[in-house]
C-alpha cells in the first residue's frame, strides 16, 4: 500500500522527530510507532482517506488508572494531537506492562534501529531500517 500524504499525521511525525524514545515503522499496509520496542500505536488505512489508529489495550492490564485512547479514527489534525498528546500516559501504562513483562530483546532492536537511523553517526552506514521486525 503506498501512503499518501496526509496532513493530519504531521504533528504524529513531529512528535516522533522531537521524542527519542519513540520509532516509526513502515510494515506492509500499516505504520507503527514504537516505545520501547512495543507498539504505542498502529495506524491503518482508512476508507474515508483517513486512518484507523489501534493501542494494544492488553498493555493496560495492570493499568488501574488507566483512561482509554483517544479517537479510534484519525481523520484530522485535531484527532492526531489527541493521539500525540496522549503518549506520556500511554507510555506509563507500557512501562507498567514491561515491570512485569520484560521484552529486553525488543527494546534493543528498537535501540539498534534508532542508533543506525537517527544518531550522530546514522549517515555513515550503508543501510536505513525500515522496522524492527
Amino acid at each position: 500500500m503506498i501512503w499518501a500524504s496526509c496532513k493530519a499525521l504531521s504533528r504524529l511525525a513531529q512528535a516522533v522527530r522531537n521524542d527519542d524514545t519513540l520509532l516509526l515503522a513502515l510494515r506492509g499496509d500499516s505504520i507503527n510507532i514504537y516505545y520501547r520496542g512495543g507498539s504505542i500505536l498502529r495506524l491503518e488505512r482508512g476508507g474515508q482517506g483517513d486512518y484507523d489508529a489501534f493501542f494494544d489495550k492488553n498493555y493496560a492490564r495492570y493499568s488501574e488508572d488507566f483512561l482509554g485512547v483517544p479517537t479510534p479514527t484519525i481523520a484530522t489534525e485535531l484527532d492526531c494531537l489527541q493521539w500525540v498528546r496522549s503518549f506520556p500516559c500511554l507510555k506509563e501504562v507500557m512501562n507498567t506492562f514491561f515491570v512485569r513483562h520484560r521484552r529486553l530483546e525488543r527494546e534493543f532492536q528498537q535501540l539498534v534501529a534508532w542508533e543506525n537511523n537517527r544518531s550522530a553517526i546514522s549517515n555513515e552506514t550503508e543501510y536505513f531500517i525500515t522496522d524492527i521486525e
